[in-house]
C-alpha cells in the first residue's frame, strides 16, 4: 500500500470519528438539557408539594388549638349541667315534699281538693 492511500485512510477514519464525535457530543447535549428540564419540572413540583405541606401544617396546627379549648372547655360545661341537674332534682324534690305536706295539712283539716 501506498503511503497516500494509507494517508487517505486514515484521514477517512478520522473524520468518521469525528462524525461520531460530534453526534455523541450533540446527543449528550439533547440528553442534558432534557434532565434538566425534568429536574426543574421536579424541583416546581416539588415545591408546590411544599407549600401544600405548609398550607396543611397550619390548617392542623388551627385544628389542634381548636380541640385543645375544647377539651379545656368540655369538663367544665359538663360539670356545669351536672350542677344544674342536681340542682334541679333538689328543687323538684322540695316541691313535691311540700306538695304532700300541703295535701297532709288539707287532708287534716277536711278540706277535699287536689291541687
Amino acid at each position: 500500500m501506498e503511503l497516500t492511500t494509507i494517508m487517505q485512510i486514515a484521514g477517512f477514519a478520522i473524520t468518521i470519528m469525528g462524525c461520531i464525535g460530534g453526534t455523541v457530543m450533540i446527543m449528550a447535549k439533547l440528553v442534558d438539557r432534557w434532565l434538566m428540564s425534568r429536574f426543574q419540572d421536579i424541583g416546581t413540583r416539588l415545591d408546590d408539594i411544599v407549600r401544600s405541606i405548609n398550607k396543611d401544617v397550619g390548617e392542623l396546627q388551627r385544628v389542634e388549638h381548636a380541640l385543645m379549648d375544647l377539651q379545656m372547655k368540655l369538663p367544665q360545661q359538663y360539670v356545669l349541667r351536672d350542677d344544674y341537674i342536681r340542682g334541679q332534682l333538689m328543687l323538684e324534690g322540695k316541691l313535691d315534699g311540700l306538695a304532700d305536706r300541703m295535701a297532709n295539712r288539707r287532708r287534716s283539716d277536711g278540706l277535699h281538693g287536689d291541687y
